[in-house]
């Protein structure tokens, strides 16, 4: 990260410590952040404060494809992924946001390690935003009812 202030420094060490696994910088101040898992933090954020991500540095714990559909949909000028896909990377430059990484890595992985991250699953091969925000939000519900099957 290019920005010294104690601002940035601080957000980021919210994420890099897990303390948040969300914070939103702009105007160089911590407007948002929030713990959760996967893309909910950054979801709820954008369903209901979107104002929040306009023009904001946004760091987030894992950004892969469908934390950056959500970026790019909320106006996010900047953002950084203490992991980042290689997908997430290139779909936030050809939306023209900054994209900056503590690692790279091929894919987001699901919480077993055994498969891609659902979310992922969900939006691959789609390049409009606002068809993989509904297969996000789709994927996001079917987990919710499975989990509350059990």
């Amino acid at each position: 990260m290019k920005n010294n202030s104690s601002v940035m420094e601080e957000a980021l060490r919210l994420v890099e410590t897990g303390t948040e696994s969300c914070v939103v910088v702009r105007e160089d101040k911590i407007i948002y952040a929030a713990s959760g898992r996967g893309v909910s933090p950054l979801l709820a954020l954008y369903t209901h404060e979107p104002e929040k991500l306009r023009d904001a540095f946004v760091l987030d714990a894992i950004i892969g494809k469908a934390a950056a559909v959500i970026l790019i949909l909320g106006g996010a000028r900047r953002a950084y992924g203490k992991i980042m896909s290689v997908a997430a990377r290139d779909y936030l430059a050809a939306h023209g946001i900054i994209a900056e990484y503590g690692s790279l890595v091929e894919n987001i992985t699901n919480r077993s390690g055994d498969g891609l991250c659902p979310m992922e699953r969900a939006v691959l091969g789609i390049t409009d935003p606002a068809e993989c925000l509904e297969r996000i939000q789709g994927a996001l519900s079917g987990i919710m009812a499975k989990s509350q099957s059990r």
